[in-house]
């Protein structure tokens, strides 16, 4: 299980299908996804294969039928949240 923050602002949805970047093969789903106002964009949580859970490595998340439209995404911790709170001060 990880996180994803996608790289447009369109939200996934449960059940779409993960792939490598350029590839045609499945590594995981998506179980969720939501816009985040406090980061600005798009986030998920995924079941990824284990070597592809490294936070930082680039996804691609299917749309529609998963070759027609993919969208990028990045790996991230589970927690999407301002654990520093830099965001709060103005």
């Amino acid at each position: 299980m990880v996180g994803l923050e996608l790289g447009g602002n369109e939200v996934a949805n449960g059940g779409q299908w993960i792939y490598c970047v350029g590839a045609h093969w499945r590594i995981g789903t998506i179980t969720s996804g939501t816009y985040s106002a406090i980061l600005n964009r798009s986030i998920a949580l995924a079941q990824i294969a284990p070597e592809y859970a490294e936070l930082g490595t680039v996804l691609e998340v299917g749309w529609v039928d998963g070759m027609k439209r993919r969208e990028l995404a990045t790996v991230s911790p589970l927690a999407a949240y301002d654990t520093s709170k830099s965001r709060v001060r103005s």
